[in-house]
């Protein structure tokens, strides 16, 4: 029932070699992954992961659940080979990760009606919760630009609607919210996102519920902006999958999607700064 996680590190200039687990496993024999492994401009790794129990009914039985889940947050310093384990988290998972040029963690969580925002301002800080935003749906994703402003995309499903909400990661101010597009065709998946060192930010997506489907992207040009009308970037019903997006500090954006085997040219959308 554990999911064995190694992890290999390579130092600047030298080879990949092996570091001990972010968790003991003799302590939490049910561990599996949450998320990505992040690793920040200084060499700063971080691991999240999800602890839990498991509850046999009857005992000895194939009828089981998982009980006790617990995220659990663990970074290893550059260089370094031991993991610092945080605090322990009151939540069962996170939906989105990002760590910031300042070594600033932040991730996002849905409790109940609100999304619960929460940092670590630096190694071995304690967790703090900088935002609670009063919206229940999808979270999209999650980027931070290079002064630590971050967007986190939420897909607020009962509204048929997908809005961003931005603020700084050091807290301290409310954060704003942004309408990206309402479209009750639109069905958020598959998706990207991703925030540049700038602040401009762009968002593709699928049309429709079944594939093939045809692929639409909305951009802003910086965090304070608004957010361009949808527009079309594949053939009608040509897409059965986003692949990637990447975005530059100059607002150009490029995306490419898996194609139709029928119609396989044009699978590949730049956009240009204007």
């Amino acid at each position: 029932m554990r999911v064995n996680d190694e992890v290999f590190v390579r130092l600047k200039g030298g080879r990949w070699h092996s570091v001990d687990q972010p968790l003991d496993p003799a302590k939490y024999p049910n561990i599996h992954p949450d998320g990505d492994l992040l690793i920040g401009p200084s060499g700063d790794v971080v691991a999240f992961q999800t602890t839990y129990d498991v509850v046999c009914s009857p005992p000895g039985s194939h009828h089981c659940h998982e009980v006790n889940l617990k995220l659990r947050l663990s970074r290893l310093r550059p260089g370094s080979a031991t993991w610092q384990v945080a605090s322990d988290t009151d939540l069962a998972s996170g939906d989105a990760y990002v760590l910031d040029d300042q070594g600033r963690l932040a991730f996002a969580a849905q409790t109940g009606s609100n999304i619960v925002v929460r940092t670590q301002p630096n190694f071995g800080a304690p967790l703090i919760t900088i935002t609670t935003l009063p919206t229940k749906g999808a979270v999209g994703g999650f980027g931070v630009d290079a002064g630590g402003t971050a967007t986190l995309l939420v897909a607020e499903l009962a509204a048929k609607r997908t809005v961003a909400f931005v603020g700084p990661l050091g807290g301290g101010a409310t954060w704003a919210k942004q309408l990206i597009v309402a479209d009750t065709n639109i069905s958020y998946q598959p998706a990207d996102f991703k925030v540049s060192a700038s602040g401009s930010a762009a968002f593709v997506w699928q049309a429709g519920t079944a594939a093939p489907a045809t692929v639409f992207a909305a951009s802003r040009t910086s965090d304070g902006a608004s957010w361009s009308a949808p527009f079309q970037v594949s053939k009608p019903k040509q897409a059965f999958g986003i692949d990637w997006l990447a975005v530059a500090s100059n607002n150009q954006a490029i995306t490419t999607w898996t194609s139709d085997v029928s119609a396989p040219e044009g699978n590949v959308a730049i956009h240009n700064p204007r």
